[in-house]
């Protein structure tokens, strides 16, 4: 079944103005966040040939409260040199250069003072508002954690149906819709329509996962990789897909 929305995404990252979003829906800890980093993966190194300027923009809504703090995500996840310590120039960063001044101030030291003062040419919202992509190339944002978000729905959805409807930007969005606050899910249910032209629910990969966390995660154990397939076992059995709870049993 995922590897069916992969086959999708990728179609939908093909089409240069879908003027609609995406949305991957599913339980907590059933691996949403786990199913878009591996495909961001997969995504960025097929478009490495194609010299795609503007990396893809991965933003976390957990706990953001206004659009005024989703700016700022946006604008850290567009220009992350501007809030490192060594402050490296990146010179695709200022390929996507917009039109409006870009300002921010830099505690280099972490002494809750600041020290340097940085101007560029970069705004997020003037980036991603304008159709041109001549200079950057496709412009891809993921919008995570959708229903942890505190931004007024009818404004966040406003603010995405501006990205997909007149900036041609492809939005794909990852939550649990049956966690939205009561006060914001009537208008999620009210207004999505206009801007989330597909959903899809996403399939928990314990296999996956298991594989991942062993290898990876904790180092390649090598008890847990000559019982893997018990482990598989065992958890499916509980029928618990919450993934997060798998990793720390491990």
């Amino acid at each position: 079944m995922n590897k069916n929305i992969e086959n999708y995404l990728d179609t939908y990252m093909v089409n240069p103005d879908p003027r609609y979003a995406v949305m991957l829906k599913g339980k907590w800890g059933c691996g949403k966040t786990y199913f878009i980093t591996n495909w961001l993966k997969k995504y960025k190194e097929n478009k490495k040939a194609n010299l795609v300027v503007l990396e893809p923009i991965y933003v976390s809504l957990y706990g953001l409260k206004d659009i005024q703090q989703l700016k700022h995500a946006l604008d850290r996840a567009i220009s992350p040199f501007l809030y490192t310590k060594g402050a490296k120039f990146v010179k695709n960063v200022f390929k996507i250069a917009g039109k409006v001044v870009f300002k921010t101030n830099l505690d280099v030291n972490d002494d809750n003072k600041e020290d340097i003062t940085i101007e560029t040419n970069l705004d997020s919202f003037s980036l991603l508002s304008t159709k041109k992509n001549d200079e950057f190339g496709s412009k891809l944002i993921v919008f995570d954690d959708f229903e942890r978000c505190l931004i007024d729905t009818k404004n966040l959805l406003g603010c995405i149906n501006n990205f997909v409807e007149h900036g041609s930007c492809h939005m794909i969005i990852i939550g649990d819709e049956t966690n939205i606050a009561e006060e914001n899910n009537k208008d999620f249910i009210k207004f999505k329509e206009k801007t989330i032209g597909r959903e899809f629910e996403i399939a928990p990969d314990i296999d996956g996962a298991i594989s991942t966390f062993i290898n990876t995660d904790l180092g390649e154990n090598e008890w847990l990789i000559k019982h893997k397939l018990f482990i598989s076992d065992c958890f499916k059995q509980t029928q618990y897909n919450n993934l997060r709870i798998l990793r720390q049993c491990l």
